[in-house]
């Protein structure tokens, strides 16, 4: 596909998507549960328009991508359907994941699932809020600076 024929099959999926994330957010507001399903209803036939123009004009790689990640695209939305909140992008996620990946994955080390919670605890804290870290990093044998999770974890060590 030529960078100009790119450029705009992009600008058009941008406003698809950001136009139902940004329905998400009003509908939610408003908790109107009609709107919203009707939304995304309404954005996987844009969806699928978009895929069809593509292919007739001969792009069957783009075309297909985007037939098989409609439904991905909107899980968000989905979800929001049934009371389930998850972020509409899930590159905090993804960097999360591979940060913990990387820490772990490192030569010669062996992590007790002590240490692994430890710095998985650390992670999440750096990525979901920076606030609490930074004030961690400046005052670290403070009491309040202890990380904890609210949650207790779903598997037991001994299950490892």
């Amino acid at each position: 596909m030529p960078k100009p024929e790119c450029d705009k099959t992009l600008k058009r999926l941008k406003h698809i998507l950001y136009t139902c994330r940004n329905s998400v957010k009003k509908h939610l507001t408003d908790k109107d549960m009609d709107a919203l399903a009707d939304r995304v209803a309404v954005t996987l036939k844009e969806l699928d328009r978009l895929a069809a123009s593509l292919k007739k004009r001969g792009y069957n790689s783009t075309y297909r991508f985007i037939k098989n990640s409609a439904n991905s695209m909107v899980t968000y939305a989905k979800l929001a359907l049934k009371a389930q909140r998850i972020p509409w992008d899930i590159n905090v996620m993804e960097r999360l994941i591979g940060e913990v990946a990387k820490r772990c994955k490192s030569r010669w080390a062996h992590w007790s699932p002590t240490g692994l919670e430890n710095i998985v605890n650390i992670l999440l804290v750096i990525y979901t809020n920076p606030s609490l870290y930074t004030s961690i990093l400046r005052n670290p044998y403070n009491e309040t600076s202890t990380i904890t999770l609210n949650e207790q974890p779903t598997v037991r060590r001994s299950e490892f």
